[in-house]
């Protein structure tokens, strides 16, 4: 009687602290599906916002690089104050008076060959506004993966929270109907005892997988960037309860497909593709430069010059003088590049041993989705014989538990041969959830590499 009356009590308490731990899931709370789990982390993410600026810099950089093949037209103004002995720009006469001059030009200069520099650089930007596409996409990948492999991890918790706490009601009524045992005399005070800890060790198991339960929720507001503590539900796809026995094998159909869809790859190829256009960059740098240049020029200046007419030294009026000394030329200028320290020859170099690192890191690449392949391909097929295993030893012990709770409660065994029967049922129903919901995942991994998403 003391047992019982000390253990209740105990048992109320861990109840209402449960009711208030769990008491948000009476709540009405948003249901959260794979694919609004998805669209939201990739539509709230501070990670692929920044990226998208990136994007949009790298292509107005490509924008830019094409309109440098316009000529260059600029306006030039030089006003100077000189004192002492200078040059009249009027006249080109050396005065020695103070003097206010001006010299205005507009200067149009258009490069006719740069070694095809101009027209590298266009290809190479353009190529770096597809890689920087191309990041954006692997972030959208990345981020999409971390939402399946946090959603499933959330729905194998959850169903493990629906079990153990199936597992609690049911140890909780076994401890209660042991405790009329005792007090009949049927059953002694260690059966009891041994109810008592199978209670405690429900509840610990409820706690740790509830806490996990919460950690995962948590990680899946986070990259839906949604706020943290308002609460929310997951809706367990269709699919879950669909295990097809079915062998996957890994064929080269199945390898190419997914370097396809890889944004790894793409973004590794496209690596490659700059550093090869770059070594085309650097040796333009070798090849000299012939520009066309025109200009339109006039001058102004403050010294007096002798008017015949007046015969007189007078300043003539600037728009005068504007209009007077107005002259225009035009020509090439060649620019050729003799020694700088070998300083574009070894830019040639480099970009030659950057072209082969990109070259090998895309075959690095490449070679790490077909392990990945390959895995995931190994997984999912051992996942599946797991499954059927896990059913097989199910269903046995559901069937030996039944027979061994028909016998305790006739009291043909005892106690502990009940609870280890009970224990390897409780058991086999959490492998069970593991393996089915382990299939669907890895099944889900696989087709998320080929470019079938799950959503």
């Amino acid at each position: 009687m003391v047992i019982r009356f000390k253990f209740r009590k105990q048992i109320i308490a861990v109840q209402v602290v449960l009711c208030l731990f769990f008491f948000q899931k009476g709540v009405a709370q948003d249901t959260v599906t794979l694919k609004i789990a998805i669209e939201k982390t990739l539509s709230n993410n501070s990670r692929l916002k920044q990226e998208k600026f990136n994007m949009l810099i790298t292509e107005k950089s490509y924008d830019q690089s094409k309109l440098l093949r316009l000529p260059s037209i600029s306006a030039v103004n030089n006003t100077y104050l000189n004192y002492g002995r200078s040059l009249d720009p009027s006249t080109y006469t050396y005065v020695d008076n103070k003097i206010l001059s001006s010299t205005g030009s507009l200067v149009a200069n258009l490069v006719l060959f740069q070694g095809f520099q101009k027209e590298n650089q266009i290809v190479q930007n353009k190529l770096l506004a597809q890689t920087a596409s191309s990041v954006y996409d692997k972030i959208k990948y990345d981020l999409t993966l971390a939402v399946l492999t946090t959603y499933l991890n959330i729905l194998v918790f959850g169903e493990q929270l629906r079990i153990v706490e199936k597992q609690l009601n049911f140890s909780q009524k076994q401890f209660e109907q042991d405790q009329l045992m005792v007090e009949a005399g049927k059953k002694t005070t260690t059966d009891l005892l041994v109810s008592k800890h199978q209670v405690s060790i429900a509840i610990l198991n409820k706690t740790k997988i509830y806490n996990q339960l919460q950690t995962y929720k948590l990680e899946l507001s986070q990259l839906m960037e949604r706020d943290s503590n308002v609460k929310f539900e997951v809706k367990i796809p269709p699919d879950v309860l669909l295990v097809d026995s079915n062998t996957i094998e890994a064929s080269p159909e199945l390898f190419k497909k997914a370097q396809l869809a890889s944004p790894d790859v793409r973004l590794a190829g496209l690596q490659t593709e700059v550093a090869h256009k770059g070594i085309a960059l650097a040796k333009s740098t070798l090849f000299p430069t012939v520009s066309f240049v025109a200009a339109l020029a006039t001058n102004y200046s403050n010294f007096p010059k002798f008017d015949v007419i007046k015969k007189e030294y007078l300043t003539a009026p600037f728009f005068n003088q504007v209009s007077a000394n107005s002259y225009h030329y035009y020509g090439f200028n060649i620019n050729i590049p003799i020694l700088n320290g070998f300083y574009n020859r070894i830019n040639v170099q480099k970009s030659k041993l950057a072209y082969q690192l990109a070259a090998q890191n895309e075959k690095t690449v490449q070679t790490n989705i077909n392990k990945i392949i390959h895995q995931a391909v190994l997984d999912v097929n051992a996942s599946k014989l797991e499954y059927s295993v896990s059913l097989s030893l199910y269903e046995s012990a559901k069937q030996a538990f039944s027979k061994m709770k028909e016998r305790y409660e006739l009291n043909l065994i005892n106690s502990l041969t009940f609870i280890k029967a009970q224990d390897d049922y409780n058991s086999a129903e959490l492998g069970l959830v593991q393996s089915k919901f382990s299939v669907f995942f890895r099944k889900q991994i696989i087709d998320f590499y080929l470019g079938d998403y799950i959503y």
